[in-house]
């Protein structure tokens, strides 16, 4: 199996039990199905209306379209090479999938997946977000020459309208609900670049724990959740004063982060605990729950109506669905 450089393969064969939660004051989450994808699936975009999901598959260069009411894969596409992070044009059925190996960025029709074009961009693309309303794409690349780096694209043109250094291995993007601000994380420094999105100009870096990993922004733009997978913890940054509030213990390896649209709690994949860490936005420790998942999970999102929880499991092939109420 082809694995994303850098992820922990978790030997075990312990059993996952299904498990229900319900805590006073808590999320009540309960397992409701898993959906067999391709190889090594990795990262996953929802559709605006909640209908579609679509999972890239690192391990065999596709992309799984899944039916979230039916929960069932309707179509898998061909999706260049080394398929990795993936973001949804907000106004066309058009995915940007980011190709590791072969260093560009692929446009795919979501209609037929026809690739419609493949935009070089500045070596070993990984992560990817397009904002909702101004159409601009922000690429994380691990760079050459020891440097990272960040591309912005025009959605509509596919030019590269602007380039910043950033670190030595940005690995996740993260935009502002206002799209001002973009947040790259930098796993090897173990910080986050905080740049205006206009001019991808730094404005200002965090000190977060060791190899952050993952981002996810709050609705009202006013925190930051960084899971640090050198450290197992999330660290929560205040992002009008740009300063660090808490780095909260977690399982080990956490990874992918969500927040659910209500801003009440926070999802974590925990990669070599197999399983995902539900924090309440509070930040009380004693309300943190714990759900069990498959074998080496990636990435974690919340469906539009705040109703389910999907993780992709890259380790065993599959899309963990959780019912959240």
């Amino acid at each position: 199996m082809k694995t994303f450089p850098g992820m922990v393969r978790t030997a075990t064969s312990a059993v996952m039990v299904l498990l229900v939660l319900s805590v006073a004051g808590a999320a009540r989450i309960e397992k409701v199905k898993k959906i067999k994808v391709g190889e090594a699936p990795n990262f996953i975009a929802l559709s605006r209306d909640g209908q579609r999901a679509y999972v890239t598959n690192y391990g065999s260069d596709t992309v799984s379209v899944i039916d979230l009411v039916g929960r069932k894969v309707v179509k898998t596409f061909n999706a260049g090479t080394s398929p990795l992070g993936i973001a949804l044009s907000p106004v066309e059925p058009r995915a940007y999938i980011t190709n590791l190996e072969a260093g560009f960025v692929s446009v795919m029709n979501l209609n037929d997946g026809r690739i419609e074009d493949n935009i070089k961009v500045g070596g070993q693309p990984n992560a990817v977000v397009v904002g909702p309303t101004r159409n601009k794409i922000y690429v994380s690349n691990f760079g050459q020459g020891g440097m990272g780096q960040v591309d912005m694209i025009d959605g509509t043109t596919h030019r590269i309208l602007s380039t910043a250094r950033v670190g030595k291995q940005p690995i996740a993007v993260a935009l502002s609900p206002d799209e001002g601000t973009l947040y790259v994380a930098d796993s090897w420094q173990n910080k986050v670049w905080v740049l205006d999105t206009g001019s991808l100009k730094t404005r200002t870096q965090v000190e977060v724990g060791e190899n952050p990993d993952g981002l996810a922004v709050s609705p009202n733009g006013e925190r930051l959740y960084v899971a640090n997978a050198g450290s197992n913890d999330l660290s929560v940054v205040d992002t009008l004063s740009g300063k660090l509030i808490v780095n909260i213990p977690l399982e080990q390896k956490p990874f992918g982060v969500a927040v659910d649209p209500g801003g009440q709690f926070v999802y974590v994949v925990n990669r070599k605990s197999r399983s995902v860490s539900v924090v309440p936005a509070d930040l009380n420790l004693e309300k943190i729950q714990t759900v069990r998942v498959e074998n080496g999970p990636v990435s974690v999102s919340v469906s539009p109506d705040g109703n389910f929880l999907y993780v992709t499991n890259e380790l065993s092939d599959v899309v963990s669905v959780f019912r959240l109420r």
